[in-house]
């Protein structure tokens, strides 16, 4: 079989290269030259040909979206120029998968923006990770992109399994639009099933209304896509222990964490946060456990070249 090229962006080194330990001989590096000009503008170099190649990029919107956002687009180009048989992007995390929708007049849809923009620049397949809004799916595939959402499920079910076996655990969801998501855990590990009725304010900070189902002396689980201040957690959190919750877990694929929210989080009753290294994130406390998506990425990235199912790792939370 034919090598997977496998290109890194500059974000997530430690990714791409669990990445290419997931693929051994399957993968090949593609060496490259990304530098910044002293007006910081990015310049990219394959420093070998990809003429005709499979290539996949690997990148995260890390501490400086706007810049990973454009070096992924020269990186693309510059591969499509180099006549790349095939381009896929590799995006843990998507520039823009929150703004799904108009939050009021004459305000952006990003993402379906996103989808335009990165077909422009001769992609043909997008893969991510526990994308915020599933139904945004649509506008990749709108745009004539082959768009593969993949579920973060398989890297955090071993260790809530093994807590599960030894303590009854109640499956959490921040809100009603992430039920699905509870579901599927609570389906699998055989768990029961909560949600916070939440509300946003002017001000577009949340406030738990109700808490629907029954935690008191119960253990849970509250499962998300992301946390990135943490307020919508925490104000969980606190909804759980008021109504008699025992020791909190908190599973979220994508660690944001801006400004304070992990000082925040590490001082709150939560006893352990499991996370993916969609993000790099450095010395955190004890209290966050990061899994790593290089093997599930490594799966999938073989299974699109040899032209294999995916069906059983893409995100159906039903």
């Amino acid at each position: 079989m034919s090598n997977v090229f496998v290109v890194s962006g500059r974000s997530n080194k430690s990714l791409s290269k669990d990445i290419l330990q997931g693929l051994g001989s399957l993968g090949k590096e593609v060496p490259t030259i990304i530098t910044d000009f002293p007006n910081k503008e990015i310049f990219v170099k394959y420093k070998e040909s990809i003429r005709g190649k499979d290539v996949f990029i690997i990148q995260t919107f890390n501490g400086d979206p706007n810049k990973d956002l454009v070096e992924t687009l020269i990186l693309a180009d510059t591969a499509f120029a180099a006549s790349a048989d095939r381009i896929t992007l590799v995006l843990p995390i998507i520039y823009g998968s929150r703004q799904d929708r108009k939050s009021s007049p004459r305000t952006p849809i990003t993402i379906s923006m996103m989808a335009k923009v990165i077909k422009s620049v001769g992609v043909d397949r997008v893969i991510t990770v526990s994308l915020h809004a599933p139904q945004s799916s649509a506008a990749f595939y709108a745009a004539g992109l082959r768009f593969d959402n993949i579920s973060s499920a398989q890297i955090f079910l071993p260790d809530m399994k093994n807590l599960h076996k030894t303590e009854d655990f109640v499956i959490v969801s921040p809100d009603a639009g992430g039920l699905s998501k509870a579901r599927y855990y609570a389906k699998v590990l055989g768990a029961d099933i909560a949600f916070a009725d939440k509300r946003r304010g002017a001000d577009r900070k949340s406030e738990v209304m109700h808490l629907v189902g029954d935690v008191k002396n119960r253990n849970v689980f509250i499962v998300d896509d992301m946390i990135d201040g943490g307020g919508t957690i925490l104000n969980v959190v606190e909804a759980l222990k008021n109504n008699g919750a025992k020791d909190i877990y908190c599973i979220a694929t994508h660690l944001v964490l801006s400004n304070s929210a992990i000082k925040k989080l590490d001082e709150s009753p939560i006893k352990k946060i499991y996370g993916s290294n969609s993000i790099v994130k450095k010395n955190l406390p004890d209290k966050f456990i990061i899994k790593s998506l290089g093997k599930t990425l490594a799966d999938i990235i073989s299974r699109i070249h040899s032209s294999e199912s995916i069906d059983f790792m893409q995100e159906d939370e039903e």
